[in-house]
This record gives structure tokens, sequence and C-alpha cells, in this order.
């Protein structure tokens, strides 16, 4: 997934989200793939009583999750 790519998904497995990616960067620590993405939101989520416009995910190239993270985040891209 790229920059500009439309995507829904799931934040720490329970949280759910729509977005656009805005930008993305390989870790620079050995890894399964993961790669770190800035999501921002259609609409803020409350997440422990913090307000949230932008998501930070931890995810595979392709958006499933990645072994980085002992949370379930996943997002797949969707229609414009």
């Amino acid at each position: 997934m790229q920059p500009g790519t439309r995507v829904e998904g799931l934040y720490l497995g329970k949280f759910p989200f729509t977005g656009t990616i805005t930008s993305r960067r390989w870790l620079t620590v050995p890894t399964d793939g993961c790669l770190e993405f800035f999501v921002k939101l259609d609409a803020p989520l409350e997440l422990y009583n913090a307000t949230r416009d932008t998501l930070v995910m931890h995810t595979r190239h392709d958006g499933s999750p990645s072994s980085y993270t002992k949370h379930s985040c996943r997002m797949r891209a969707v229609p414009a």
C-alpha cells in the first residue's frame, strides 16, 4: 500500500477505522516485512480518553498483521 491509498481496518484489534495513508516507512530493526503507516482518519477516534485524528499502524506491506507488535492491527485498501 502506498501513500494516498484509502484504507479501513482495526486498530489494536478492537477499534474500527477508515482513512487515507499519508506516509509509510520501513522499520530499521529486523522484522517480518513490517512497515509503519501513518493513516489520516476520516473521523476522529476516541482511544483511551484521547481523541486521535491520525493512527500509526505497524503491519506488513499488504496490511496484514505483523509479528513486530503484539496487537492484531490490520487494514485493507478500499475503493475511493
